[in-house]
């Protein structure tokens, strides 16, 4: 048999499989991150490198890692770095808090860069001033400041209840707020209610946002009318159900069951 044909079915079926059988594998070449100090109030960079070579992925599994402050402080790096630094599940991305610090991992190249993406490391406790609402809190729709145990945050306030209902259950709770459960149309705000979300409901649970096709089959709305013009299915979920969870291990949505009870999020416009 030739030789340089047993070497070229060597690469292809034995190291590519290796270095690609999972899309968190970046290759032979290794991972890439960024590593140094980033302040997401003035945006000043500190120690900054921007494609720092964290080790041979497949020896090591490296990953990328930010650390962030309620200060909006930011430390970024390499999982195994020592120090600050923690060691990484390699086969997903997530945040988790400790004590004070929001620590995300993340396995691609890059993923951990805040001065390109500043919110997606934000310290969910640098905004956060609130208290458990009460299920007899009412609300004032015409108030300029949102009530205790609600999230301010642009034009709305945002109650995530843990109370876990049936989606039309939750969305009655949310209208009793003069509000709805919540529509979503932007990556940010997908990111920051899968984020907040994190602090309030138990880890690896999806919770109801206001999406359906109860009222015309097979057609998408938000509950409060808006329109359905953003997405972020999870690959294969758009099927299944008629109404729609978000996970907050990743900030995918799936159509589940509308029966089923899950937590939720309701949001309330704001009067200025």
């Amino acid at each position: 048999m030739n030789q340089s044909f047993v070497i070229v079915c060597f690469v292809f079926f034995i190291i590519l499989p290796l270095s690609y059988s999972r899309v968190i594998k970046p290759g032979v070449t290794g991972r890439y991150c960024a590593k140094g100090d980033y302040n997401i109030n003035s945006g000043q960079l500190s120690n900054y490198n921007d494609d720092y070579w964290c080790g041979l992925h497949e020896i090591d599994y490296r990953a990328c890692v930010s650390i962030s402050y309620t200060d909006n402080t930011t430390h970024m790096g390499c999982d195994n770095d020592g120090g600050i630094f923690p060691t990484c599940n390699h086969d997903s991305d997530y945040c988790y808090m400790q004590g004070n610090a929001y620590i995300c991992c993340c396995n691609s190249d890059h993923c951990n860069d805040c001065s390109k993406d500043p919110y997606k490391c934000l310290d969910p406790y640098a905004k956060l001033t609130t208290t458990t609402l009460s299920p007899t809190t009412t609300f004032n729709p015409n108030a300029t400041v949102c009530p205790s145990g609600s999230v301010s945050w642009q034009k709305n306030c945002y109650f995530f209840q843990t109370n876990s209902s049936a989606f039309l259950v939750a969305e009655k709770s949310c209208n009793d707020l003069s509000g709805h459960l919540a529509s979503i149309h932007d990556e940010f705000s997908n990111n920051f209610i899968a984020q907040y979300a994190g602090l309030y409901f138990q880890d690896n649970t999806n919770f109801w946002i206001g999406g359906t096709d109860l009222t015309t089959p097979q057609y998408w709305s938000w509950t409060d009318g808006s329109e359905f013009s953003f997405t972020q299915w999870k690959r294969g979920s758009n099927v299944g159900g008629n109404c729609i969870t978000l996970s907050l291990t990743d900030g995918t949505w799936s159509a589940s069951d509308c029966f089923k009870h899950q937590p939720f999020v309701c949001i309330v416009n704001k009067t200025f």
